[in-house]
């Protein structure tokens, strides 16, 4: 039977679950209706299909409905590995609506990733994602982890899909010292999926794990003072001096314009401060961090790593310059840049899709669809994000901390209790003078403009569907 519902993103063939992941899934119904009642079944275990999801792509002059999108998260857990399972739709009457794209799928606990042999003296493990780095800039880096004073170290590098020539440069940059590890491998991930493929090639037998980037350069004393800052906390993160690409030092402090705030974890939800190429943490933290959750809008490696931390430990900071953060055209975040990321402008709907000559681009409808297109931009992109980072740690750990739960139920939720509570921390934010860019009330603006776009497409645009349908007919 062919599948009723349209996916908008591939299934990829292999699933990493860890102790548990979510993959979340969405699409759209194949005929521009809206979805009658289904289940989406992986394996033996059966999802909800949540279904009358808004898109704005919906062609109202092909009679599709404004609400024919489809939402559905499939919960992935260690008990489900080294098994294969089948993924189909099943409607309401339990009958099989056919399978999705590829049917079958390989559940494995971790990837297939070579691990590092390191001899017993090791106890840090630096791990650096590399992608088309300058290379005098690279070597400066290098040099400056060789110039350590805590010796047992080794430092992982993985290569993203750098140019053959750059490849080459980099091999020859460290290949004399067998403390450094090279590999390339899938190329173009981006750096929040390399840092986790990095990740993943640590041994269990090292007791810490440090990040680098790959275009910095450490003080000697790194590695040793953020050991001693570390005390019983599961992560520890120092600060830094920013410097132009001259080496000339433009601050002696990364917090020029906002409040480090690392002792609350609502704070760091809404608003990271914690960066990774500051930050070293216990190997343990990864059997929690591991897999990362799907990468949704401008998801960091960091800010997943510092909110595992908190639920499992706790986050401990080194108020000292450990390293020098290079500003240059190429940095991926610069610094001091806004609490929360870029708010990107969604596209404005193409006019074919809305025939009536209301809905010319300066029309008031038109005016209406691409307020409600950048709040829903919002929604998806930054809201679920966080959702998304909420509900994985709720599967993974079933001991939550009592200041944690609450902020990680909240932000789970998509309902009125978020609202509340995004809200709330907004007064909370201003009383204690905490600094998020006012990532709070955005949050609240996109998840209020998300309830508004559906009530706008069941009030307004179902029955303007509805009339030029009729007028169509007759």
């Amino acid at each position: 039977m062919s599948l009723a519902l349209e996916v908008d993103s591939t299934l990829p063939s292999t699933l990493v679950c860890g102790r548990a992941a979510i993959h979340p899934l969405r699409g759209r119904s194949r005929n521009g209706r809206i979805v009658q009642s289904a289940t989406l079944q992986v394996g033996e275990q059966k999802f909800l299909v949540r279904r009358a999801k808004p898109r704005l792509d919906a062609n109202l002059k092909a009679g599709e409905h404004p609400l024919c999108g489809w939402e559905a998260e499939a919960v992935i857990r260690s008990d489900m590995a080294a098994e294969q399972v089948r993924v189909s739709i099943r409607t309401g009457d339990g009958r099989d609506a056919g399978s999705l794209e590829p049917s079958q799928i390989d559940i494995v606990e971790r990837p297939a990733l070579e691990q590092v042999q390191l001899p017993d003296s090791c106890h840090i493990v630096i791990c650096m994602a590399a992608f088309n780095p300058q290379i005098k800039a690279f070597e400066r880096q290098i040099i400056s982890i060789q110039e350590q004073t805590y010796p047992h170290w080794h430092c992982i590098i993985q290569d993203d899909g750098s140019a053959p020539e750059l490849l080459d440069a980099m091999r020859a940059v460290c290949v004399a010292d067998d403390r450094f590890s090279f590999f390339s491998g899938e190329p173009n991930r981006g750096f929040y999926h390399n840092f986790e493929r990095c990740l993943y090639r640590v041994p269990a037998t090292v007791p810490y794990v440090a990040l680098a980037d790959q275009d910095d350069a450490w003080m000697p004393e790194k590695l040793q003072r953020l050991l001693d800052g570390l005390g019983q906390s599961t992560l520890v993160y120092s600060d830094m001096n920013i410097v132009d690409d001259r080496g000339q030092v433009l601050s002696e402090t990364y917090w020029t314009k906002r409040r480090n705030n690392y002792r609350d974890m609502e704070t760091v939800f809404l608003a990271n401060t914690v960066t990774g190429a500051a930050a070293l943490f216990r190997r343990e933290l990864l059997d929690l961090a591991l897999p990362f959750p799907i990468r949704i809008g401008d998801a960091f490696h960091d800010h997943w790593l510092a909110l595992c931390a908190f639920t499992a430990g706790g986050v401990a900071y080194v108020q000292q310059p450990l390293y020098c953060y290079y500003q240059h055209a190429e940095n991926v975040i610069g610094h001091c840049e806004e609490a929360n990321p870029t708010r990107r402008k969604a596209a404005a709907p193409s006019t074919s899709k809305f025939p009536h000559r209301k809905m010319a681009p300066h029309g008031i409808m038109a005016r209406i669809m691409r307020r409600l297109q950048g709040l829903e931009y919002g929604y998806q992109h930054e809201h679920r994000r966080l959702q998304l980072m909420a509900r994985t740690l709720l599967l993974r750990q079933s001991q939550l901390p009592a200041h944690c739960r609450v902020v990680v139920d909240r932000l789970a939720d998509d309902g009125w209790r978020c609202a509340l509570f995004l809200l709330r921390s907004h007064l909370r934010v201003r009383h204690r003078g905490d600094t998020t860019g006012n990532a709070e009330l955005r949050l609240f603006t996109w998840l209020v403009g998300h309830w508004l776009l559906v009530a706008f497409a069941w009030l307004v645009l179902t029955p303007y569907s509805h009339v030029h349908n009729y007028i169509r007919r007759i």
